[in-house]
């Protein structure tokens, strides 16, 4: 009799075991058929939106849907000749939205509306500074791009990336005025004085100052006023000089002039040709002999002489961030106005620290 309890409760206890076992199972499917209706409402109801929003700098006219637009993705791919508008953002993502909201996130959508918003302040163009790509794990798709104006697209490429640090010294545009100064520090003489072997001298110093015209985006004249010696020390102070008994020799040149040139300007670089008329000096000097009984009497006479000519000047400069330029003069002179023979050779050649003062900026031409 009691082996019969002991079975009938140990069957019991099974049956409910099995019963609350069912009953876990049952629940679990149920609660995974839950989320699994959950997950695929959920996705039905997100569709891709895209999100477009901008910050302006300038604005220009708008420009029509059809016009020429560029896409740039190094700074080294823009021609010279632009100007930063503002910035553009564009976000896709699949969110919770309205079907009327629904657009194709990818790239010719994303452009496309990037493109359209530029265009509608007056942008041709844009500068990628940022874009991300949906992958299996993320949805997220964005571009980040500046709106740039375009001027020319002919235009050569900044591929050093200069134009954002020069354009703070450098305006390129029609009617703009520079008053210049410069040192020519290193002069390189050769004067042919009459009766006298070639003249070929090298020394320090001298000044100028002209004015700089822009009479095209790139190109501009130049009207300089110049004076350059042979200063025999590098840094401008005075020095004693004791003669002695030895007779000493010593020559000075020097130039005056004034030269139109028109330049042709390429990102740092410049060049320029044109005329000059220069006013030159040589003059040779003896010092010394002097004895205990006084002045020797053997000492030849001071020479010295001038001439007036025409001749060509050409320049080339390459100017810093910081405004400052470094070029090389060279002015060959060959007819000289008052003395003869007329034609002859003569040079001035000067390494100028040059710098500018714009004036009057003038209206960049498209």
């Amino acid at each position: 009799m009691r082996k019969m309890i002991i079975t009938d409760f140990n069957s019991i206890r099974n049956d409910k075991e099995n019963t609350y076992r069912w009953q876990i199972t049952k629940c679990n499917k149920v609660i995974k058929y839950v989320l699994m209706c959950f997950i695929v409402l959920f996705f039905s109801s997100c569709v891709p939106v895209m999100r477009v929003s901008m910050q302006k700098q300038k604005e220009y006219p708008s420009l029509e849907s059809d016009a020429q637009f560029a896409v740039y993705k190094k700074p080294q791919q823009i021609p010279i000749n632009y100007e930063t508008l503002g910035k553009i953002k564009v976000v896709c993502t699949t969110e919770l939205a309205k079907k009327s909201d629904t657009t194709k996130c990818d790239s010719i959508s994303i452009f496309r509306n990037a493109e359209s918003k530029a265009k509608e302040i007056g942008g041709n163009a844009l500068l990628i500074t940022k874009h991300k790509k949906p992958t299996f794990w993320n949805s997220y798709y964005f571009l980040n791009a500046n709106v740039l104006k375009v001027f020319d697209f002919s235009a050569p490429l900044d591929t050093l990336y200069t134009k954002k640090n020069l354009r703070k010294y450098e305006i390129y545009g029609k009617g703009t005025w520079y008053l210049r100064f410069s040192i020519p520090y290193v002069n390189n003489f050769i004067l042919q004085p009459n009766g006298e072997r070639s003249i070929s001298s090298t020394g320090f110093w001298g000044a100028a100052i002209g004015f700089d015209y822009y009479h095209q985006n790139t190109q501009y004249l130049s009207l300089i006023a110049s004076g350059a010696m042979n200063y025999f020390l590098p840094v401008p102070m005075g020095a004693d000089v004791n003669y002695g008994e030895e007779i000493v020799e010593d020559e000075s040149c020097s130039s005056e002039y004034i030269g139109l040139t028109n330049n042709h300007r390429y990102r740092y670089f410049s060049l320029g040709y044109g005329l000059s008329y220069s006013h030159n000096s040589w003059m040779r000097t003896y010092n010394g002999g002097y004895t205990p009984d006084g002045i020797r009497d053997d000492i030849p006479p001071n020479k010295e002489y001038t001439d007036n000519t025409l001749g060509l000047l050409f320049t080339t400069y390459w100017t810093s961030k910081f405004g400052l330029s470094l070029g090389i003069i060279y002015r060959p002179n060959f007819i000289r106005l008052n003395t003869s023979p007329v034609f002859k050779y003569e040079h001035l050649i000067s390494i100028d620290f040059a710098w500018r003062i714009r004036l009057k900026k003038g209206a960049r031409q498209k």
